[in-house]
């Protein structure tokens, strides 16, 4: 067999049992412990998907969990989104009729220009 081949199997087996301690001593359960240590030790590829795979999140302080029912805010949005969506219409409309505004102001400075007599009145 190939040094190389050899040398780079030796440093995948040294980074899993520098892993291992740490898997076997967390809070997953037995069979999530065993299955990611096997998986540790499949040659590069097992190495990868344990560094994906495991969790080293501990769980969050009750003080710092947000009040209320899993869905409250997402239900709030859904009870508040008509009232967006006429919001932004009228914006919307606003927006539109101040620029067709615009544009007929711009017209009658040009006609005014232009010394034409032929624009509308006001």
């Amino acid at each position: 067999m190939n040094i190389w081949v050899i040398l780079w199997l030796a440093v995948g087996y040294v980074a899993s049992f520098f892993f291992l301690p740490g898997l076997l001593r967390g809070s997953e359960r037995g069979w999530e412990k065993w299955g990611l240590a096997v998986m540790l030790f499949v040659p590069f590829l097992g190495l990868l998907i344990y560094l994906f795979l495991r969790e080293d999140v501990p769980p969050q302080d009750p003080n710092m969990r947000a009040p209320g029912s899993r869905g409250v805010y997402t239900d709030r949005m859904i009870a508040m989104r008509s009232f967006y969506e006429d919001a932004f219409k009228e914006l919307e409309e606003k927006v539109a009729s101040k620029a067709v505004a615009e544009e007929t102001t711009v017209d009658d400075d040009e006609h005014a220009a232009e010394g034409d007599d032929s624009s509308p009145k006001r």
